[in-house]
């Protein structure tokens, strides 16, 4: 506890045990085949991925997985997002940013990512890097890239529709993130820290902890992940323009 209020970030192994990464992989091959079926890309990223997936049900809802959460936060907590990654070879990483500007937290401690490790990750499969110790900062200064949001005008098309009917709401949401087009600027002389971890290892990463990821420079090793965000009891966040998030009880069996 000590070093991720330092830190702002902690990873713990093992949390998820061999069985569980099997099943996890499995799951992932398994949406794949079925989205290439469909005509659709296989290697999506799939926002909110537990409103339509009991597999994922079943990993956010995992004992110790909410355990840990528990501890991190200080009380009984509920899960707000989630998003399943591939990443295969040759994709983009992604830019510096914060949580809590998207999930706006409050209290601002209340709020945790778990980003669970389908894959062995390091830097040449596109490692999660993070920016020790910023989240004592507040929220950084932000730039925007409005090319990138024009670029992605289907999606927010799709976004749209998706909320405006709600039988598209029950479908896999693959518009991706949205919200992205926004970035954190790294403080100078800052020194990212590379997340190297082995699969079934979980990164805890507090809301106002700036991080970003690289690029898979591999030709044959995906970095599959599965990202959530958990709030403490009682925590008010926002619901998001697009991402429509609500509270899901993590606890029911």
């Amino acid at each position: 506890m000590e070093e991720y209020r330092a830190a702002g970030y902690f990873i713990l192994e093992d949390v998820f045990d061999e069985a569980s990464v099997a099943h996890m992989r499995q799951t992932w091959e398994e949406i794949s085949d079925r989205r290439r079926g469909q005509r659709k890309s296989p290697h999506a990223s799939l926002l909110m991925i537990h409103n339509t997936n009991p597999a994922i049900v079943g990993i956010v809802r995992n004992r110790t997985l909410v355990g840990c959460v528990e501890g991190f936060l200080g009380g009984k907590v509920k899960l707000i997002q989630s998003q399943l990654m591939h990443a295969g070879p040759g994709s983009g990483g992604f830019s510096p940013r914060q949580d809590n500007y998207y999930n706006r937290a409050d209290p601002r401690d209340g709020i945790i990512a778990a980003w669970i490790a389908v894959d062995d990750v390091d830097q040449s499969n596109g490692a999660l890097s993070v920016i020790a110790g910023s989240h004592l900062n507040g929220l950084a200064k932000t730039r925007r890239d409005w090319l990138y949001l024009l670029s992605r005008s289907p999606d927010i098309a799709k976004s749209l529709l998706r909320l405006a009917l709600p039988k598209r709401g029950k479908q896999e949401n693959d518009t991706g993130v949205i919200e992205r087009f926004t970035y954190a600027e790294v403080p100078k002389d800052s020194m990212p820290i590379a997340a190297v971890m082995k699969a079934g290892s979980v990164l805890f990463m507090h809301g106002d902890t700036i991080h970003f990821s690289g690029p898979n420079h591999t030709n044959d090793r995906l970095r599959r992940s599965l990202l959530t965000n958990f709030v403490r009891t009682g925590t008010a966040f926002a619901k998001g323009r697009l991402s429509a998030r609500v509270s899901f009880d993590v606890y029911a069996q």
